[in-house]
C-alpha cells in the first residue's frame, strides 16, 4: 500500500472541463473554495474547451486570484474528453477527482474522499452523489463499503466520473477519456479504472457531490442521442469488458447491466404503441446490437419483465414492445399510512400499499400449484409463443419489496428503508401485489449508518417486483411542524434539541 506522499505532490487534483460556463461556474467554484481540505493541499485545474463566451477570461482570472487554481486554454474539441485528459496530464495530486462545470461539492467532500482512500488503500472511491432534476440509484449508497467488487456490489448503476481516482493507477495503465464526439465516455474511463483498481471503496454516509440538471437543459445529459452513434460507443465499452473477462456467467452479469439500462429500458412507455420513424430507428439499433453482442444467456441475469421484453426485441416485434410498454406506463403505487408513531429519533410507521394497473386494479399473478405466473397483455403470450416457464414470477413475487424513501426537500438527498412487501393473503386463483407493512425508521442511523441530517424530509413509497419499480408520494405525509422534543411530520431533525 502506498503511504508516502512526495514533497511536491498535492493530495487531490480536481479536474474540470469548461465550455461557455461563465453563467453558472461560480456554483462549482464557490463549493471548491469552501472545502475543509486546506487550499495548499489540493488544486483545481480548469481546462477551457475553446469557449465562445467569456469563460476563458473567467478561468484565467480565477487562476490569478487563487494560488491553487490552474487555468488551461485549448482549441475547441467539442466534447469533454479532450479537456479532461489535458487536466489529468498536468495534475500533481495523489488522487484525481473529475467534476463537471455545472455541479458542486459538499464542503467536506475532498477531505472525506481522501481519508477513505488512504484508510482503505483504495484506487477508486465512489462518493455519494445527489441528483437534482433526476434520480441517482439509491442502492449504491445504502452503506459504506471498504472493498466493493464488480458483480457483487452495484458499482455499475452509476458510472459517472465524479469519483476519486488514484493518479498513479491512471498513469500506469494509461487510462484516459476517449476524445472527439463519443457517447458513454464516462463509462469508457470508469470501467477501465474499475478493472485495474486493486480496491474500490464506497463512501455512502456523506453526500459528496451534487449532480445538477440546469434549468436551460444545457448539460450533456439532456442532448438528444443519435442511436447509431450511441450504440457504436456502447460497443467500445463492451470491448473493455471483453478484454478483462472470459465468456461465461460473470461477463453475462456485467453485460446484463448495459442491456437492461441502456437498451431495453429505452423501449419503455407508450412510444411503441404508435412508433415514429425515430422510434423505429432506435429499435432497429437496439435489436442489431442485441443480436450481435448479447447472447441469450445474458437474459438469465435480467429481471423477469426485461426477459420478456428481450424476447420481443430479438423477435423484432415492435407491436409487442408497445403492448408491454402500455401496461408498464399505467402502473401506479396506491399507498396510505395507517398509523404513525413519532419519536425523537425513531418513528414507527404502518402502511398499506398495492401495485395497480391503468384500470386501478391491483396487479396480480396466477396460481399454478406452488408456482406463480404472470398473465401478460393481450397478444404478448401468443405473439412470442411464451411458455409458462417464461412467465414464471414465483421468485420475483416472493422477493417483492417496499421501500419508504425520505427525500430532503431542499437538497434532494434520498435515504430509504426497504422491507418485504409480500402479497395479500387471499384465497383463489390469483395473488395480488399488495399488503400491510410495519416499519421502524431509526433516524439516528438512516443516513448509511449516520444520523439523518437536519431539514424537512418528504416521504415516498417505492414498490419493486419482477423488475418493475414504481414510486408514489405517501399521501398525508408530512403532516405537522417540528416539535422541539419530538420528531413529528414533517421530519425536521435538529441534533441541538
Amino acid at each position: 500500500m502506498e503511504t508516502t506522499q512526495h514533497r511536491d505532490e498535492l493530495k487531490v487534483s480536481v479536474v474540470v472541463a469548461t465550455y461557455n460556463s461563465s453563467a453558472f461556474l461560480h456554483r462549482l467554484v464557490d463549493s471548491l473554495l469552501a472545502q475543509t481540505m486546506p487550499a495548499d493541499e489540493f488544486e483545481v485545474i480548469l481546462v477551457d474547451d475553446g469557449s465562445t463566451d467569456d469563460t476563458g477570461a473567467v478561468v484565467t482570472a480565477l487562476a490569478k486570484r487563487h494560488a491553487n487554481f490552474v487555468a488551461r486554454q485549448i482549441p475547441n474539441s467539442g466534447w469533454s474528453g479532450r479537456p479532461r485528459n489535458v487536466g489529468i496530464g498536468v495534475a500533481r495530486g495523489r488522487y484525481v477527482f473529475i467534476a463537471d462545470h455545472d455541479d458542486r461539492l459538499e464542503p467536506e467532500a475532498l477531505e472525506k474522499l481522501y481519508e477513505r482512500a488512504e484508510q482503505n488503500g483504495a484506487d477508486v472511491v465512489v462518493g455519494r452523489e445527489v441528483g437534482h432534476g433526476f434520480g441517482v440509484p439509491r442502492q449504491l449508497f445504502r452503506r459504506n463499503v471498504d472493498d466493493a467488487r464488480l458483480g457483487d456490489d452495484p458499482l455499475l448503476v452509476l458510472l459517472t466520473p465524479h469519483k476519486l481516482f488514484r493518479r498513479s493507477m491512471i498513469e500506469e495503465h494509461g487510462i484516459r477519456f476517449p476524445e472527439g464526439r463519443r457517447r458513454l465516455e464516462d463509462h469508457f474511463f470508469v470501467m477501465q479504472a474499475y478493472f485495474h483498481a486493486r480496491r474500490i471503496s464506497i463512501l455512502a454516509d456523506y453526500p459528496c457531490y451534487h449532480w445538477v440538471r440546469r434549468d436551460d437543459g444545457g448539460n450533456a445529459t439532456d442532448r438528444w442521442v443519435d442511436p447509431v452513434e450511441y450504440y457504436a460507443s456502447l460497443r467500445d465499452v463492451l470491448d473493455i469488458v471483453d478484454r478483462h473477462t472470459e465468456p461465461g456467467s460473470f461477463r453475462d452479469r456485467l453485460y446484463a447491466h448495459w442491456y437492461r439500462s441502456k437498451m431495453l429500458h429505452r423501449l419503455r412507455g407508450r412510444r411503441f404503441v404508435k412508433p415514429r420513424d425515430r422510434d423505429l430507428t432506435l429499435f432497429a439499433e437496439i435489436r442489431r446490437l442485441a443480436l450481435e453482442r448479447f447472447p441469450p444467456t445474458v437474459d438469465e441475469h435480467l429481471p423477469p419483465r426485461y426477459r420478456i421484453l428481450s424476447r420481443a426485441v430479438r423477435a423484432g416485434r415492435t407491436d409487442l414492445v408497445g403492448e408491454l410498454g402500455l401496461f408498464e406506463h399505467g402502473l401506479r403505487v396506491d399507498a396510505r399510512p395507517l398509523t404513525v408513531e413519532p419519536g425523537r429519533w425513531r418513528m414507527g410507521l404502518a402502511l398499506e400499499a398495492a401495485l395497480t394497473d391503468a384500470s386501478g386494479a391491483t396487479v396480480s399473478f396466477l396460481r399454478d400449484g406452488d408456482r406463480l405466473t404472470w398473465d401478460p397483455p393481450a397478444g404478448v403470450r401468443d405473439g412470442l409463443q411464451l411458455r409458462d416457464g417464461d412467465l414464471d414470477m414465483t421468485d420475483a413475487v416472493r422477493s417483492a419489496r417496499l421501500a419508504v424513501v425520505l427525500r430532503h426537500r431542499g437538497e434532494s438527498v434520498e435515504h430509504e428503508v426497504s422491507v418485504p412487501l409480500g402479497h395479500r393473503p387471499e384465497e383463489g386463483p390469483r395473488v395480488h401485489i399488495a399488503g400491510r407493512v410495519n416499519l421502524s425508521l431509526d433516524l439516528s442511523t438512516m443516513a448509511a449508518g449516520e444520523p439523518l441530517p437536519d431539514g424537512i424530509w418528504d416521504l415516498f413509497v417505492n414498490v419493486h417486483v419482477a423488475g418493475w419499480g414504481v414510486m408514489g408520494r405517501l399521501p398525508g405525509m408530512p403532516l405537522t411542524k417540528k416539535d422541539p422534543d419530538r420528531i413529528t411530520e414533517p421530519f425536521v431533525t435538529d441534533r441541538g434539541n
